[in-house]
Formats: structure tokens, sequence, C-alpha cells
């Protein structure tokens, strides 16, 4: 077992839990980790106020390349110090990506990924393969 082998992006190992494409991460990032309250406006806010969707998109790709979660709450807490929420929507009514519902997300794809049994590999030995864990 490789210890130094480190685990997937946050981005990979949330479309390998969901099963989806690269390109829909963000998006679907976005939907699952909005303000409850603010999820049913979500459509209408990405339609009107690109701007501030702009922000959550650009935290959700600088979460997306932490590898674990002590590192992505770093880059959350440096996002939420240098673009503070202000404003009637993002300020007051908290249409945002909420910091809670994202380290839930990541602890669960991470869990997730750990708990997965590793399968075998097979090493190559002068070209021919052999399976320590079989005997073969």
């Amino acid at each position: 077992m490789n210890m130094t082998a480190r685990r997937d992006t946050f981005q990979k190992a949330v479309c390998a839990h969901w099963q989806c494409p690269p390109e829909e991460f963000r998006d679907r990032v976005l939907a699952h980790c909005y303000h409850r309250h603010a999820r049913p406006f979500l459509g209408l806010i990405k339609r009107l106020f690109r701007s501030s969707t702009t922000l959550d998109y650009d935290l959700i790709d600088m979460v997306g390349r932490t590898d674990e979660a002590r590192e992505l709450r770093r880059e959350y807490d440096l996002f939420r110090h240098d673009h503070r929420p202000q404003g009637l929507l993002r300020g007051v009514f908290r249409c945002r990506v909420s910091g809670k519902a994202l380290m839930r997300l990541a602890h669960t794809v991470w869990r997730t990924e750990a708990a997965q049994p590793t399968v075998p590999q097979p090493a190559e030995v002068d070209g021919a393969r052999q399976y320590a864990a079989t005997g073969f």
C-alpha cells in the first residue's frame, strides 16, 4: 500500500460520488451548496444577477483543486475574507454558497472515497504479470 498516495481533488471526488462529468461539477456544487432558502431562486439569480454567481463559481473553482478538508476550509476562509458578503443579495438575503454545506459535501465525498475497497494492482516483473495476493 502506497502511503504517499494523495486522494482525489475535491472536483474529482464529487464527480465520482455523483457520477457526473467534470463539466457539470460547478453547477452541481452550486445547486447543492447554495443556502437552502435561496435555492428556489437560483435560476433567476443566475440570469439576472450574473456577477453574484460568478463569485460563487470562483469559490467552487478554488476549492475544486483542494485534496483535503483542512485545505478546502482554508481556501474558503481566504475567499470569504477577500469577498465579504455585501449588498442585498449576498449579504442580507444570503444568496450564496454555504460554507457549512461545502464542508459537509467535502467530508461526504472524501469519506466515501476512503471507504471504497482498494483492488490489488498487478506488478510487472520482466514483462510478466504477477499477482502477489492470488499467488499466480
